[in-house]
């Protein structure tokens, strides 16, 4: 029997750079999986915080499971071959989840009676949790490995879970500011894939032609196959919902789709891109979209942020291109709800002259202000933070981009205000992330306070929301209206619903007037029968108008929404 003294360790010569640079890689792609791996599950889930709590827990779960297995393995099978085979392991996992991700989280959304919650955290689950394990095993494995005794132990651990950290932040920082301005998460994640490859050659070392060589051979044709037929197939992190033949027949059966005369497919995607902020896809339909049962059947071209329609204009087949174009003109909204914007000229009773929309989308708001009150309008400043938006606008949807009129500025809206010197008299807030969010600093009352100070004599702030009006669904409703009305004054604000529904999530437009006088919903209609096909020229304005909220609601159960506490997420109808 051998004799081991407390203070001895069996001593496993391994050079100490190998073995940092092993835990620095590793730390650089877990870290830079869970930064790709959030923006994967994003167009499903969204980017909530129950997303991110949801990523961040499933990889700190991981991690704990990785300490603990990787210690005991280390401690039966102290070899760095070992090692090798579970970064490999890591490797293979990761290469797959690119080729999952889309089906896997599409199923979950499809179970209507999970949560947004429950789908994030299953989700992040079934994509993360095992590479994350893998690679949580191998800080105490090279802990173990690089031991000399006992008595050292601390500042062996102490210097390798320092460089491992330290490649944590380098992948979170390499993927989240550099990365992903030129690459997709796709390709990240494929990189991630390949430098485990590397890694765990790095372990092999001299057996890379025995057992190890075989391993690392495998797993690199695993990534050659598995990138050339996923690119191949143009694997997609995200598709159209009426992509989907099961969807459109469902679509059809329903009502919500007429299949054309034409005969052509539902749906087409003419263009995507993978921003810093959203996957933006460009889809256009070949089919008639009947998006209300009052509207009239239209094709469309529609720009949607992570699977949800955010703007859309019209489109006709032109026979001699055998493709739908824009027609000739002024380009023509899709979506009934921009017409709503409008509804502030109610209040100002003249034509804005000055005007701020937070929010580009597809440029349709915008674009009816420069032909409703052309001559008159001076100025629009359209502020959206991601500069790929403009740019998709500008190629698919007509966006000027810069006129003499229209002014585009690539920053935060909140930023931008609080920068800015301007005033303005007209303040449009239509700015939406997945699912009807609003980015939390655009809805606190210390934004609304901001506008304040920037908006003109006589001047209206304008916001679209995505709400109910009554029930448990109607607190992201209250809590705005509670909000504007800390900052505009009591009596000051009015809501105009896309549609009467009470319960169901429509959506509302919310004008505050400060300056203006009370008025009450008979001298709203008053107001806009006088000015109706004059300075009020979009169609269809007379049911909002008709339904317009005048008395303030239930606003004693829900909160104030300041920087501080903005629980929006949770109000969302999901």
């Amino acid at each position: 029997m051998t004799e081991q003294t407390d203070n001895s360790l069996p001593v496993i010569v391994i050079s100490s750079t190998r073995l940092k640079l092993i835990a620095l890689l590793c730390g650089a792609a877990l870290m830079g999986l869970e930064m790709a791996g959030a923006r994967i599950v994003s167009p499903h889930f969204g980017s909530t915080i129950y997303v991110w709590g949801a990523i961040i827990g499933i990889f700190m779960g991981a991690l704990a499971i990785g300490y603990w297995g990787g210690g005991k393995l280390a401690d039966r099978r102290p070899c760095l071959e070992t090692l090798g085979f579970i970064i490999l392991l890591a490797a293979v996992m990761v290469f797959i989840i690119p080729l999952i991700a889309n089906p896997v989280c599409r199923y979950l959304t499809d179970i209507e009676s999970l949560g947004p919650k429950w789908r994030a955290l299953l989700g992040g689950t079934i994509l993360y949790a095992l590479p994350s394990i893998c690679l949580g095993m191998v800080s105490p494995f090279v802990v173990r490995l690089a031991a000399r005794s006992v008595t050292g132990l601390g500042s062996v651990a102490g210097s390798l879970y320092a460089v491992s950290t330290l490649g944590s932040i380098i992948g979170t920082f390499l993927v989240s500011f550099v990365l992903t301005e030129y690459m997709g998460s796709k390709a990240i994640i494929w990189s991630i894939g390949g430098m485990l490859v590397l890694v765990s050659a790095l372990c092999f070392g001299s057996r890379l032609l025995g057992k190890g060589g075989a391993g690392v051979a495998i797993g690199a044709v695993l990534f050659l196959l598995t990138a050339k037929s996923a690119f191949a197939a143009d694997v997609k992190l995200w598709f159209p919902p009426t992509n989907d033949p099961a969807k459109i027949k469902e679509a059809v059966d329903s009502g919500k789709l007429i299949p054309s005369e034409d005969g052509l497919p539902a749906d087409i995607v003419l263009d995507s891109v993978e921003s810093a902020y959203h996957y933006i896809g460009v889809v256009q339909s070949f089919n008639y979209l009947k998006c209300d049962a009052d509207e009239r059947d239209q094709r469309s071209r529609q720009m949607t942020f992570n699977n949800q329609t955010e703007s859309a204009i019209e489109v006709v087949w032109d026979p001699a291109q055998k493709k739908c174009v824009i027609p000739e003109g002024s380009v023509q909204s899709g979506c009934s709800y921009t017409r709503l914007l409008h509804l502030g000229v109610v209040f100002t009773k003249q034509a804005p002259r000055r005007a701020l929309v937070i929010g580009c989308g597809g440029w349709v708001g915008p674009q009816a202000f420069l032909d409703d009150y052309k001559g008159i309008i001076e100025r629009v400043d359209v502020v959206d933070i991601d500069p790929a938006v403009f740019r998709t606008a500008e190629k698919w949807f007509r966006y000027p981009m810069n006129n003499d009129i229209i002014k585009s500025h690539v920053e935060d809206g909140r930023l931008f205000v609080r920068n800015s010197a301007d005033k303005w008299d007209y303040v449009i807030l239509d700015a939406y992330t997945t699912g009807g969010q609003i980015p939390h600093h655009l809805i606190t009352q210390e934004f609304f306070q901001t506008v304040r100070l920037r908006l003109d004599q006589g001047g209206v702030v304008v916001a679209n929301i995505i709400s109910a009006l009554e029930g448990k669904d109607s607190r992201l409703y209250r809590s705005v209206y509670k909000t504007m009305q800390s900052v505009f004054g009591e009596g000051k604000i009015y809501a105009f619903p896309k549609k009467r529904t009470g319960r169901n999530a429509v959506n509302i437009i919310i004008v505050a007037a400060p300056d203006s006088p009370a008025i009450s919903g008979t001298g709203i209609k008053r107001n806009f029968l006088e000015l109706e096909n004059i300075l009020l020229k979009q169609p269809d304005l007379k049911e909002p108008v008709e339904n317009v909220q005048i008395s303030t609601p239930e606003l004693e159960d829900v909160p104030l929404l300041t920087d501080d506490f903005c629980p929006t997420d949770s109000m969302v109808h999901d």
